[in-house]
């Protein structure tokens, strides 16, 4: 996932457009790609897009520090998880643009996102956003 240079770039040239749009999905990736690799891929994948294209991912949040025996396990099976809080996440975004929806809790999404606040029950294990070029 995180080199671009790996697909088939025969298969990729066949199905997809270079003009067309594209919806990405990354989900349950993020969180065990260290930042910078992280946001290195997120600005490959921007440029390698075209404009309109969307993209969907989630990250885990800090509430995994109160299950120290799971980090462990995932640090003895050499897949660190890697915690974010929507500030850091952000950051990591680059050039992506967020929907108005913004960054939210995983729970909180819905077929429609209210625009009516609500209250965010912490901790909070996975968030998710949608992101455009």
């Amino acid at each position: 996932m995180t080199n671009l240079k790996t697909l088939n770039q025969s298969a990729v040239s066949k199905i997809l457009s270079p003009t067309s749009p594209l919806g990405i999905v990354l989900v349950g990736i993020s969180a065990f790609i260290p930042d910078e690799t992280l946001a290195q891929t997120l600005d490959n994948l921007y440029d390698w897009v075209p404009k309109g294209s969307f993209l969907a991912l989630d990250f885990d949040g800090e509430a995994a520090v109160d299950y120290p025996k799971l980090l462990q396990l995932l640090q003895d099976i050499g897949a660190p998880l890697f915690m974010r809080n929507p500030t850091n996440f952000l950051s990591l975004l680059g050039r992506w643009q967020l929907t108005k929806h913004g960054i939210l809790p995983v729970e909180n999404w819905q077929i429609e996102v209210s625009t009516d606040s609500f209250e965010i029950q912490q901790p909070v294990f996975s968030y998710g956003c949608v992101v455009y070029k």
